[in-house]
């Protein structure tokens, strides 16, 4: 019976080079035969040093031709990220005679004609197809040992121009040369694979037998790791006092290092849960870079701002980094992920550390960590009177008012129950997406500018910060048109003073609290609202101020403040006009300004890539923000003159 796993793989590539048709600006190419491909992967192969043969089936039911079919890319070194890195189409592609053969054609780009050019001239000689297998099926092994694993569910992505020729023997011939075209399939492997010479009037197509690989070379390689895994495998369990024993069975059973490790910190816990943890050696286990990447950040906050990390909360590890430069974070990252860094120049640190996943990613939560730091502390007085109404999608918001003074019936025995009332004037609104690029750039690093960091995220959330004020107080300041086809403040809704107002006083302060109490439900019934806020200009804080105090005394001596304790300002520089005021209720009685963003997020979200635009990496900040209106019966406006 055949056994069955599920893996995750990723796209993979293999190399072929291509001959050039001038008259029609295509270029014909084989980018798949069934030539077996030796690689190594342990989540496919059943052989503990992971080696087996890769065919990709070329039988038409195995193969996913839709994207080939459909126009696939042709990139630019398997450029996924850029639209300038489009260089064609696949015109045309078929499978027959074992192999798949494609017919891809030039941009008329002003930018590709260079590379085209080159493809003509015999400067760039390879491709390489992008594919992605969905389902191996094993058949049986080779003269070594090594498993035959056939795709028998695979898909070709794309087809891209590569600047390496992993075979001194490829070539491209022009038709002048000779009636007959050498197509050579290569992999990334740099393996061999059949030379195959086509006639393309008369002459078959000829195989030749594949080269095999240096056994020798690969057994030695095999043999290193297999060391290597029974040296780190015996040091864990020797390290955490279990019995040798149990060091002896993982060997056995092949047990990678990783899981090994995992499994160590498991019987330890089972032999003595209260005795210490072992050595962190140990106890690091698979998030040991993890723990390593977090404390790189922590030290890069701690030298651009000592103060962003409480100091019971900074680990030994970010201790250790606290006086490294960036660059020799560079140097940590590079020989973290096994690269030699000796006699490298300062230059070339910085080029490389850009490269790896872990040095971007360290840059990209310091910059994170500033930005939310800053983000959440920067005034949002806004929020006072809204409330978050959640967002799952980019889909119409609707906001439903409800009837705030309805009273609940008398149900007698057998008695029905009546409906309440609802409002058809719903209000709507939708996510948009806010957002902007931070560049690192390589000189940035050289120079180990920390400043940059904290420069470049502060500045993004103070831009954050101010697009979401700009809205949600814009709501209100502009005065717009609900949808009962009245505005926000209007005679209608009776809910403000728009003509011939009056300065902040006991009389105008208690004319607008009774309009807030005297709102209605939708069947008339009074819902008792009560005011909370005074919201003013920068030109009545004072005045606003001194009517909200207890320590004021209204008018003459004796006299108390009505409204002191009663209302709390609220002092926002978007109100541009100086002598208007509002009231505002608060949010937990009636729904005035609602919200979102996507799926809950509580500030902007950063990622970052490697950047074209930039010699270094861009970091993105994006914000999925907006709000609008619910109700108008918690507001109150007075023009002030």
């Amino acid at each position: 019976m055949n056994e069955e796993k599920k893996i995750e793989l990723s796209l993979r590539t293999r190399s072929a080079p291509m001959t050039v048709n001038e008259k029609d600006r295509t270029v014909d190419v084989t980018f798949a035969t069934e030539t077996p491909v030796m690689d190594r992967d342990w989540n496919i192969s059943p052989r503990q040093d992971g080696y087996f043969n890769e065919i990709l089936s070329c039988d038409p039911k195995h193969i996913r031709m839709e994207r080939m079919q459909s126009g696939a890319p042709v990139l630019d070194t398997h450029n996924k990220w850029s639209l300038s890195a489009i260089l064609g189409v696949v015109e045309r592609c078929d499978v027959s005679n074992n192999r798949c053969d494609a017919t891809i054609r030039f941009s008329d780009r002003a930018e590709v004609e260079p590379i085209y050019q080159d493809v003509k001239s015999g400067i760039i000689r390879n491709i390489s197809c992008g594919y992605r297998v969905y389902a191996y099926q094993q058949e049986g092994v080779d003269a070594n040992g090594i498993p035959n694993m056939r795709a028998i569910d695979w898909e070709p992505a794309e087809i891209s121009f590569v600047p390496v020729q992993a075979d001194p023997k490829s070539g491209v011939r022009s038709e002048s040369e000779s009636k007959y075209q050498s197509i050579i399939i290569l992999n990334q492997r740099n393996m061999d694979e059949p030379v195959k010479t086509v006639d393309p009037v008369t002459e078959p197509v000829k195989q030749v037998e594949p080269v095999q690989p240096d056994l020798n070379k690969e057994r030695s390689l095999a043999a290193t790791a297999e060391r290597q895994r029974v040296q780190d495998i015996t040091l864990a369990v020797r390290t955490a006092k279990l019995d040798p024993t149990f060091a002896d069975k993982l060997i056995a059973d092949g047990v990678s290092i990783d899981k090994a490790r995992a499994l160590v910190i498991d019987e330890f816990a089972k032999a003595d849960p209260h005795k210490p943890a072992p050595p962190s050696q140990v106890a690091y286990v698979g998030d040991e870079k993890l723990q390593v990447r977090s404390a790189m950040t922590d030290a890069i906050l701690l030298r651009s701002n000592p103060d962003s990390i409480a100091p019971d909360k900074i680990s030994d590890k970010a201790r250790e980094f606290r006086h490294f430069s960036l660059i020799d974070l560079s140097r940590e990252c590079l020989e973290m992920s096994g690269v030699k860094v000796r006699g490298m120049r300062t230059s070339e640190l910085a080029e490389r550390a850009l490269t790896t996943t872990d040095f971007p990613y360290i840059l990209q939560d310091a910059i994170n960590k500033t930005l939310t730091k800053r983000y959440e502390a920067l005034p949002a007085t806004w929020k006072l009177i809204a409330r978050f109404w959640p967002a799952a999608d980019f889909k119409k918001i609707h906001a439903v008012k409800f009837d705030s003074g309805m009273i609940l019936d008398e149900i007698p025995e057998h008695g029905e129950y009546k409906t309440a009332k609802f409002t058809d004037d719903e209000e709507t609104w939708s996510l948009k997406t806010w957002g902007k690029i931070i560049p690192i750039t390589r000189k940035t690093i050289i120079n180990d500018d920390l400043n940059a960091f904290s420069r470049a995220a502060e500045a993004i959330a103070n831009a954050v910060s101010r697009k979401e004020n700009a809205i949600m107080w814009g709501l209100v300041t502009g005065n717009p048109v609900m949808n009962d086809t009245k505005r926000l403040f209007s005679t209608e809704h009776k809910n403000g003073v728009l003509t011939s107002g009056g300065a902040i006083s006991i009389d105008t302060l208690t004319a607008a609290k009774t309009k807030i109490r005297r709102q209605t439900g939708l069947e008339g019934q009074p819902i008792n609202v009560t005011p909370k806020y005074i919201i003013v200009p920068p030109e009545l804080e004072t005045l606003a101020s001194q009517y909200t105090s207890q320590n004021f005394v209204a008018y003459e001596s004796g006299k108390i403040n009505p409204f002191a304790n009663f209302l709390t300002p609220i002092v926002e520089p978007l109100l541009t006009d100086q002598y208007g005021w509002y009231m505002g209720a608060d949010p937990a009685m009636i729904d005035m300004l609602a919200y979102s963003t996507l799926d809950g997020q509580t500030g902007p979200y950063v990622e970052q890539k490697i950047g074209f635009d930039v010699d270094g990496i861009q970091i993105k900040v994006r914000h999925d923000f907006n709000g609008g209106l619910v109700d108008y019966r918690g507001f109150y406006w007075n023009c002030g003159h």
